[in-house]
């Protein structure tokens, strides 16, 4: 994909008013890709709020598609300049407006490669709980850890001729006929 923009040519001599074209690779190889995403996670979080961190490492990873991405260009200074990250960084970069064009194209050639997987794989796979039981309450048998009640004891008073009172400890009590 053929990406014009201003001429960031160095020099007054070269300049050209037609301005200059990036050429991107239509689709990058594995370890073009694989340097993309390396670059998102080379970001390192320095305590800075997310929408911070995540806004640094797109930057990254858009950086990278430029570096993985550009197959030629025509600039020149008398003579072609080679298509290198240091040229990159020197030329293209160093010019908001002819990186943020070509930085746009590149997103959209290898997002749906590189960015849109990631993204899908973060949200399918999602954390961890803090524990991997279930904290409801149990009933029954099953729960194991409770501790089982002493058994009551219970006294006999007679009360005359209308029979026994048990009175267990918890201060409930039965009557029973003789």
């Amino acid at each position: 994909m053929d990406v014009s923009i201003p001429c960031v040519c160095p020099g007054d001599e070269v300049r050209h008013p037609e301005g200059d074209t990036v050429t991107l690779k239509d689709k990058l190889g594995f370890e073009e890709a694989t340097a993309c995403k390396q670059a998102i996670q080379l970001v390192e979080d320095d305590g800075s709020e997310v929408n911070d961190l995540t806004a640094r490492r797109l930057a990254a990873v858009v950086t990278q598609y430029m570096f993985s991405g550009i197959a030629s260009w025509t600039l020149q200074n008398g003579a072609a300049i080679p298509v290198t990250a240091g040229n990159i960084r020197k030329y293209l970069m160093s010019d908001f407006i002819a990186s943020d064009l070509v930085s746009s194209e590149a997103e959209t050639l290898y997002n749906p490669q590189v960015l849109i997987p990631l993204v899908n794989r973060a949200a399918t796979s999602s954390r961890p709980t803090p524990t991997d039981e279930s904290t409801s309450v149990t009933t029954g048998s099953t729960q194991l850890s409770r501790k089982r009640s002493s058994r009551s004891s219970t006294t006999t008073t007679r009360t005359g001729d209308t029979g026994m009172t048990y009175s267990p400890r918890d201060g409930d009590s039965n009557t029973s006929q003789s």
